[in-house]
């Protein structure tokens, strides 16, 4: 603001705005509130926009990401699952009526049984598909 003219008091009011606009400019401008003179300064980001190589780049982390992140969903829907399973199987031979329907032996089996899968899942942490199937013929 060259042409600012000199106050009597020495005091001068500038009126300086801050405008950042979506692509990160900075836009700065000074107005002398007595005389309306202004001037503006646009200060750009001196580093260019991404690549398109690595904008693909990006893209094929985030879908590698999302893959990964559907697979460790996957696994802990099984592994709650597997938990409530074996929650509502033990709420069942608990009950009065079910304990009439079932040997000593085979309620005995059961727990035993649901015992080992939520050990099993204490010591386990959802990394990785593992088949239960050796319950399944016991």
């Amino acid at each position: 603001l060259n042409e600012i003219s000199f106050a009597a008091n020495s005091e001068k009011q500038i009126e300086v705005t801050f405008d950042i606009d979506a692509n990160g400019i900075l836009t700065v401008s000074a107005v002398d509130t007595n005389s309306k003179n202004g001037k503006e300064i646009i200060v750009k980001n001196g580093r260019e926009c991404l690549t398109r190589k690595e904008i693909e780049c990006m893209i094929a982390d985030s879908e590698a990401y999302r893959r990964e992140d559907r697979i460790r969903l996957d696994r802990i829907e099984t592994k709650n699952k597997l938990e409530s399973s074996c929650f509502e199987i033990n709420t069942v031979i608990n009950n009065e009526v079910s304990t009439h329907n079932i040997t000593p032996f085979d309620y005995k089996k059961i727990t035993n049984i649901i015992e080992e899968i939520f050990a099993w899942l204490q010591t386990n942490p959802v990394r990785k598909r593992v088949s239960l199937s050796f319950y399944e013929n016991g």
